[in-house]
């Protein structure tokens, strides 16, 4: 697995980077990319969608030295069923 080091140490500016920085490779592989996508009872990092085939992403970016605990998976699981049953993705 490669890991991802940003070389910030407060928590909050360190994750805003990372999603940046998901962001941009994302549009650098033919993405329009949203942040911050506020539906009604929760919110997304961000909603990308690839501009010839329509594939759409949507992402919770995570800046942790640990390894993510399964509350904040089945959290992003939650949005994500959310998502598919309004047809966002």
């Amino acid at each position: 697995m490669t890991q991802i080091r940003i070389a910030e140490k407060n928590p909050r500016k360190r994750g805003e980077l990372f999603e940046k920085m998901m962001g941009e490779l994302l549009k650098e592989r033919g993405y329009n990319v949203r942040f911050n996508q506020v539906k009604p009872g929760y919110e997304l990092d961000f909603h990308a969608r690839d501009k010839h085939t329509g594939h759409e992403i949507i992402g919770e970016c995570k800046a942790h030295k640990e390894k993510i605990d399964s509350p904040d998976l089945l959290k992003f699981f939650g949005k994500f069923i959310l998502e598919r049953r309004t047809k966002n993705i």
